[in-house]
């Protein structure tokens, strides 16, 4: 098997990872049925708002599976998640999978041990219970970059995505309540771009009515959404990707074992042949199944095609026998080599072009809407609980319709704001009134223009109202432009303050050098002619910028202008003053410490002479008391 060129680990953007209920179910009498897990979904929408933060608006991808209780969904998406967990560890730039595919991450390893950097997974277990109730999120979405791969045709041009994992509860469970079924199996939907229908065996009665009554609920959904168009009608189909995932398959021609033997043909066989052949059988399972749909149910069969724009089959082995044990422990060495290989090959094939969220209008989900729509639409089934059934498609409608018509009222509104920011540069220039009324009324006309051109979808009544919101929200744009335009055409003199303080200060030095030296300094006679010939220069350049601006700005706009120029002018001799004001007491200062210096030395002196005479005073007397005792002592 291929390994894959490895570097120092990164250090990943979010810390350990664990499954979050985001949608709670409950059978207990008293309990509401189906509720919603804030926690949960506050956590989640962070950790997006991070990833948002780091990586910008990519694209959102979300893996859901579903499908009969205790069939192994959850062990699969925790196979995806070791697989994820691989990649993020690996260094963006080296990791090159080609196409012999690297099983590694499900090897010498606990399947049932959180992962390596203590991320918890999605529990599993062998045992005929329910494991998996409600609808799971994990709370880590893993960046992953679609450009790292080889594939068979060659390099494949990718980009970074955002993947998220689902896990719901198993359909058809005796202990659970039957009326979840179909409002669990439509948010799983609903929510995500990539739909997988864990199957193990083929599908029977209640796989089909599921289906047939989640198509119809859809069919619809789109039905109204379009204003009675079919789906099959549009240009788009509305749902991402549809995967059948069948479990236990027992129908490959080759085994694992096979490898490195020599088949009828002649030929040795590789592992690229042995998954080159799963493939082939899987695609052939899909052809027999879709057969078999529109033999016996030619009305679902035909909504999934006209709904889903990907349809696709993955057939995998049995895992082993020792997994199936109730005294396994997790030991990846249960699992057989082909299972291995073919879970490597299906977790590799699921992320080098993953199926990219789009809400039902086919729009890119973005990162803060997602988990709003996750709040209503459960609120919408929670409503049809009780009846077993799928909620009003109304409702549905109404809230598809609610997101969309927002969105395309944020993107108006930016795109004003965007083309007055350019226009006005960022409030840095005034624009006249003239050029300015065209400007608001051209950029105002575009945005209703393109609004009603893509609100094409949903009541007209909602398109109506949410018409009149756009205008009140552009209105307050534009007169929030407006005013700007308004404070920066007082600023249209500012930028000469500097030169009109240097004038008036030349200025006043010159009248003054008339009085007091110009009459017998040629020095000053010199100076004076300079100085004057700088404000003139500085007052004809004044005159003429605002000669120039009457015209656009009439007397009006220029006495507007003076205001801010004055107030620039005083502020410049304010710090003119206090910088003066700073210089004077310096040198008041240095001429104190100057002038105290020689009165300390002569104040010093006549002590010091007190001193002396005081020593030689008393020096004198003891001579004389030595003197006297010397006559006493004879």
């Amino acid at each position: 098997m291929s390994g894959a060129a490895k570097s120092p680990a990164k250090t990943p953007l979010l810390g350990p990872g664990r499954p979050l209920q985001v949608v709670q179910v409950s059978s207990a009498e008293g309990d509401e049925p189906i509720r919603l897990n804030e926690d949960a979904l506050k956590e989640l929408e962070d950790n997006l708002a991070l990833v948002r933060q780091k990586h910008g608006d990519i694209p959102l991808t979300i893996h859901s599976a579903a499908g009969t209780f205790r069939e192994g969904k959850s062990f699969i998406l925790d196979c995806f998640l070791r697989y994820l967990y691989h990649l993020e560890i690996s260094s963006v730039d080296d990791l090159v999978l080609e196409n012999v595919v690297d099983s590694s991450f499900l090897e010498n390893c606990n399947l049932t041990a959180p992962l390596p950097d203590g991320s918890e997974i999605f529990e599993t277990r062998s045992s005929t219970d329910r494991v998996t109730a409600g609808i799971w999120l994990y709370s880590k979405p893993f960046v992953i970059s679609t450009g790292n791969f080889i594939g068979s045709g060659g390099a494949i041009s990718g980009q970074k995505v955002a993947v998220l994992l689902m896990d719901t509860q198993g359909l058809f469970d005796t202990a659970a309540m039957s009326s979840l079924d179909a409002p669990i199996f439509a948010l799983s939907v609903l929510l995500s771009s990539k739909q997988i229908i864990n199957k193990r065996g083929q599908f029977n009665t209640n796989d089909w009515q599921l289906l047939n009554l989640f198509t119809e609920f859809a069919n619809e959904i789109v039905r109204k959404l379009h204003r009675g168009k079919d789906p099959e009608l549009l240009g788009e189909k509305p749902f991402q990707q549809l995967e059948f995932l069948s479990r236990d398959f027992q129908n490959f021609d080759l085994e694992f074992d096979d490898i490195g033997t020599v088949n009828e043909h002649g030929h040795k066989v590789s592992l690229e042949h042995f998954l080159a052949h799963c493939e082939e059988a899987s695609n052939e399972y899909l052809d027999r199944m879709t057969a078999q749909m529109r033999k016996h149910h030619q009305a679902v069969s035909d909504r999934i095609q006209s709904l889903y724009q990907n349809i696709t089959c993955t057939c995998l082995s049995h895992p082993g026998e020792k997994m199936t044990s109730k005294r396994w422990q997790g030991d990846s060495v249960a699992l057989s080599d082909t299972f291995r290989a073919l879970v490597a090959r299906y977790c590799r094939s699921s992320f080098v072009a993953p199926a990219i969220k789009y809400d039902v209008l086919g729009n890119q989900m973005e990162f803060g809407a997602f988990v709003q729509w996750i709040r209503e639409f459960t609120t919408c089934m929670i409503a049809a609980v009780e009846t077993g059934q799928l909620p009003n498609v109304d409702e549905v409608v109404k809230v598809v319709t609610q997101h969309q018509l927002h969105k395309l009222q944020e993107d108006a509104v930016e795109f004003m704001k965007s083309e007055f920011s350019k226009a006005g540069k960022d409030g840095k220039k005034h624009i006249p009134d003239s050029q300015l009324e065209v400007l608001v009324e051209t950029v105002r006309s575009k945005c209703i223009k393109d609004f009603s051109a893509a609100a094409q979808f949903g009541p007209e009544e909602e398109i109506a109202a949410s018409l009149d919101t756009l205008a009140k929200k552009l209105s307050d744009v534009e007169q929030a432009f407006r005013d700007r335009n308004k404070l920066a055409m007082t600023k249209i003199l500012v930028f000469f303050a500097p030169l009109i303080t240097l004038a008036i200060v030349l200025y006043v030095v010159d009248w003054i050098s008339d009085w007091v030296c110009d009459a017998y300094l040629e020095e000053c006679v010199t100076a004076s002619s300079v100085m004057a010939f700088i404000y003139t220069a500085i007052s004809i350049s004044f005159i003429g910028y605002c000669a120039m601006l009457y015209k656009e700005y009439k007397p009006q706009g220029l006495w507007a202008a003076v205001g801010p120029l004055a107030g620039e002018v005083g502020a410049h001799f304010e710090k003119a003053s206090a910088r003066v004001t700073e210089l004077v007491d310096k040198v008041k200062g240095r001429a104190s410490a100057s002038n105290a210096a020689p009165a300390t030395a002569a104040d010093t002196a006549p002590s010091n002479a007190a001193k002396e005479s005081q020593n030689s005073a008393a020096g004198s007397g003891g001579g004389s008391a030595g003197a006297s005792k010397k006559n006493d002592e004879a």
